[in-house]
């Protein structure tokens, strides 16, 4: 197989969806309450819904890009067993380390703490203590998970064949959709939860559907992947004029809905709607990403690809950088513009430290356990090798 194109732009990309999630979670530096600061300052610091709809609309485009033409129909297990590998190599070992750490070793181990070990405690809607996975003391990691029920549901697409893959596609874009549009879907699909450990309120209920779970998130999922099968066959329209000016549409767009969002638009849309925006977005500029093009070349700046290469260890970790700066996440006080700059050195400090921590369990954990688990995983056969691109993108 030939060798994949690297594309830093999408690296670039990844590194922003991880700071718009470590800018949002920041906000709790400033010297005051967060919930008194004036509600532009709020605005520009209210990105984590971006973020987090950029992180899987990215997976899904990575994933397909490079395992798509694993030869899943001619050799089906070796062809499971290396991917399911190469994805466990790639997040786990430095989630292991972050459930370690967060985990209370003081109590008995529980059914709680043994889901997020075995990464599943997104899967289905729980709560436990009154705290849903997000809430959880191992919070962030509830992205984790959901992004392995998503490359579940990769695999088993690419094992059911060409025919099953369409059907399943024209049944469940429009049935998401549907559940986009619709209040009266999703009160249909929250009634008919399964109570596990504790009920959950309708909100709660809600949460999980559209922002925690993978059901919703596999439809940006499989809007990457989409970008992704476009961008292997490089149909000659993708280097026509008008689709070069798609990913600026896109940037418009985006930067648009901020601007309502601080504005105060009147009737503004629902989170789904939204992300389904946000993600089309991503996926316009995902389009020509390795075509160049302004928007390209800026997400490859040295400085975002940096920040790309290191976003899994920074999304993980950078919780707990503040304290080991002597930050406290938690401000008191009303707010007064006179705080403003002790918030910005507080900020500039915080960011310095979660990198510096990202940037030593990269080169510490990361990379040298990933390369480790990928020597004594299972191999490519020589009629299928195909070498990975130096510059990781995005999940890779």
């Amino acid at each position: 197989m030939a060798r994949r194109a690297e594309i830093p732009a999408l690296t670039g990309l990844r590194g922003i969806a991880a700071l718009c999630v470590v800018l949002n979670h920041y906000g709790g530096l400033a010297p005051f309450a967060w919930q008194t600061a004036p509600h532009w300052l709020m605005t520009l610091f209210a990105i984590s819904d971006r973020g987090m709809t950029l992180f899987f609309t990215l997976s899904g485009f990575v994933i397909t890009y490079n395992y798509f033409d694993y030869p899943w129909q001619t050799s089906l297990l070796h062809s499971l067993i290396r991917f399911a590998w190469l994805r466990f190599s790639r997040l786990y070992p430095l989630l292991l380390l972050f459930l370690l750490i967060h985990t209370d070793w003081t109590a008995p181990l529980d059914l709680w703490t043994a889901l997020h070990f075995a990464s599943l405690e997104s899967w289905v809607p729980l709560k436990l203590g009154g705290a849903l996975p997000i809430d959880g003391r191992f919070s962030v990691s509830w992205s984790i998970s959901t992004e392995f029920a998503l490359y579940s549901c990769f695999a088993l697409a690419m094992l059911s064949g060409a025919r099953f893959r369409r059907v399943a596609l024209t049944v469940y874009a429009p049935g998401v959709i549907l559940l986009v549009l619709s209040p009266q879907t999703q009160r249909l699909i929250m009634t008919q939860m399964p109570v596990l450990l504790e009920p959950l309120t309708e909100n709660e209920q809600w949460n999980w559907l559209i922002y925690q779970g993978p059901l919703y998130r596999l439809l940006e999922f499989a809007i990457g992947a989409a970008i992704a099968r476009l961008v292997l066959r490089d149909p000659p329209w993708r280097k026509a004029a008008a689709v070069q000016c798609l990913p600026w549409i896109a940037v418009g767009l985006i930067l648009a809905g901020q601007w309502f969002a601080y504005v105060g638009d009147p009737v503004p849309p629902r989170l789904e709607e939204r992300q389904l925006v946000w993600s089309l977005c991503y996926a316009a500029i995902m389009l020509t990403a390795d075509l160049g093009g302004l928007v390209a070349r800026f997400l490859s700046l040295v400085p975002l690809v940096f920040l790309g290469e290191i976003s899994y260890s920074l999304y993980l970790f950078h919780l707990s950088a503040p304290a080991i700066a002597g930050l406290s996440l938690n401000g008191q006080g009303p707010y007064v513009a006179s705080a403003l700059p002790i918030f910005v050195y507080r900020l500039a400090l915080g960011l310095l430290v979660a990198i510096a921590v990202a940037v030593g369990l990269y080169r510490v954990v990361e990379r040298p356990a990933q390369r480790a688990l990928r020597a004594i995983g299972p191999q490519p056969k020589p009629a299928t090798i195909r070498s990975m691109p130096t510059i990781p993108l995005a999940a890779e």
